[in-house]
């Protein structure tokens, strides 16, 4: 039997059991016939006092957890819903599913807590949805449901491994990123299959995705622990030719750090969610530092064999963020790995200029070269990793990229780039060790040079160029040994500031 009829208390208003195995492919067939058919917009029932809710409102409202799917029944997961209200304006229809039934969960005003907020009609139809679903799950302590991963806004969601704190956020598709008519398609349908016990540790989520011009399926499949794991099978038709979709999308937040040359009025040494692009494409590992711009920036790293790519949060030391508060230095990782071999394509950096951390202004995705006509679909699986962990791979890796004027000299900077000792490298015999240099046509002052840190037991690589011209340099660095690398390859886009 269903778990929603114990949990809410109140049959009378359940939906009728619907007889059917909810998969990835009963979804699909929901998608191919909206593209068949053509894409009708979900009606839109929110109430107007739903729709008038201020912030401080919205973060009044509370769901109340013993009406938390599967919560009386010793389920590891259990799933509390989200009011809708103040930016959260799309409804979502949500499912209960086993492997043989599924049901609609209706909404009820007795599912939250309002603390004094008004909300007219009193009677809401029970049919209206909810902005989304948070699933908890007993990760940093046996005895405590915590947050695992929520699914709230177009196609927003975003999870945690042990031990880390709410950052970035991933979509299912993005579709025109960084365009002046960038669309949000959004998931309208979730069916939450209920796991196959209450010991179970991976639980599936299914998901129908709609938008202007694209519609999809998706199924997937959370497994939480010190890294979480949400392995992603999704199936994308174009609805019309022209349409440009990008798959993986992750957002985050970069207001300045380490390498930042126009230094905020901030009493924090660095704030971010995230610290760097990691990319993995077959050939080398490529670590982009992020930057905040003081204009939209947007690169892209071509790649016939992608292994993976992701937005880090590298700098685990809480020394470099110093807020008590944030805990920047727990914010996860999210690193994508292909499951199979993706098609040619290239990874996207999008950077906006921001002027506070309220503002994410960093996005990352997949772009493939080539979309599928029109009544094909796109099909495409690959594993995200959500945590404070780093893929392992046998390479130096940078720890620190500083940038800033020259020394006595206004018309300079000076970069240095520390990486992790390479293995059998030490202060005895670093000097064997060389520089594969790229400046993108700055102006050379002084060429790059290694020294080693005994104090701390890294490489540095340090050099200085001239702030003119003032245009964007594409910058390369990396470490040789014997003609091979032994680094991943730093990279950074360069626009000189300053007089």
């Amino acid at each position: 039997m269903l778990g929603l009829a114990t949990a809410a208390c109140f049959t009378s208003e359940l939906s009728a059991y619907d007889r059917v195995n909810i998969d990835l492919a009963y979804v699909s067939d929901m998608a191919r016939q909206i593209a068949t058919e053509g894409h009708q917009t979900t009606v839109n029932e929110m109430p107007e006092a739903f729709r008038k809710l201020t912030y401080d409102e919205y973060r009044k409202i509370r769901f109340r957890k013993p009406y938390a799917l599967w919560s009386n029944q010793g389920y590891r997961f259990i799933i509390d819903y989200l009011q809708l209200g103040y930016l959260y304006t799309e409804p979502v229809r949500l499912h209960e599913a086993t492997s043989t039934h599924t049901q609609f969960i209706p909404f009820r005003r007795d599912y939250f807590e309002y603390n004094g907020v008004e909300l007219e009609p009193a009677h809401i139809s029970p049919t209206l949805g909810f902005s989304g679903f948070r699933v908890r799950y007993p990760l940093n302590n046996p005895e405590v449901h915590d947050d695992l991963i929520v699914f709230q806004g177009a196609s927003y969601f975003r999870a945690l491994g042990e031990g880390s704190s709410y950052g970035l956020s991933a979509r299912g598709l993005g579709v025109g990123i960084g365009e002046s008519l960038e669309k949000f398609p959004r998931f309208t349908q979730f069916w939450l299959k209920k796991p196959s016990d209450a010991n179970a540790t991976t639980m599936t989520i299914y998901a129908l995705l709609e938008g202007d011009n694209v519609v999809g399926a998706y199924e997937f499949t959370v497994e939480p622990g010190p890294k979480t794991i949400v392995n992603v099978h999704c199936r994308i038709w174009p609805l019309q030719e022209d349409s440009r979709v990008e798959f993986a999308p992750m957002t985050s937040m970069f207001y300045f750090g380490e390498n930042t040359e126009d230094k905020k009025d901030d009493w924090r040494p660095e704030v971010h969610d995230s610290d760097g692009l990691l990319i993995a494409n077959g050939v080398e590992w490529i670590w982009r530092p992020l930057n905040n711009p003081g204009s939209l920036s947007i690169q892209a790293f071509p790649v016939d064999k992608l292994a993976g790519f992701g937005l880090m949060q590298r700098d685990r030391d809480f020394q470099s963020y110093k807020d008590m508060e944030a805990r920047y230095e727990k914010r996860p990782s999210l690193w994508v790995a292909p499951i199979g071999q993706w098609p040619e394509g290239e990874v996207v950096l999008f950077e906006a200029p921001t002027s506070d951390e309220a503002q994410d202004n960093i996005n990352a995705f997949w772009r493939p070269k080539v979309l599928p006509p029109v009544g094909e679909f796109y099909e495409l699986k690959y594993r995200m990793t959500w945590g404070t962990f780093e893929p392992d791979y046998p390479l130096a890796r940078v720890l620190e990229s500083r940038i800033g004027q020259k020394t006595l000299n206004k018309d300079a900077s000076t970069f240095v780039v520390e990486y992790t000792s390479p293995e059998g490298i030490n202060a005895r015999n670093y000097k064997d060790v060389k520089i594969d240099f790229e400046a993108g046509g700055a102006n050379v002052l002084t060429s790059p040079q290694l020294l080693y840190n005994a104090d701390e037991k890294v490489i540095r690589a340090f050099f200085d160029l001239s702030r003119s011209p003032k245009q964007s340099h594409a910058l390369q660095l990396r470490l040789m040994h014997e003609g091979k690398p032994i680094s991943e390859t730093w990279s950074y886009r360069w626009t000189p500031t300053g007089q």
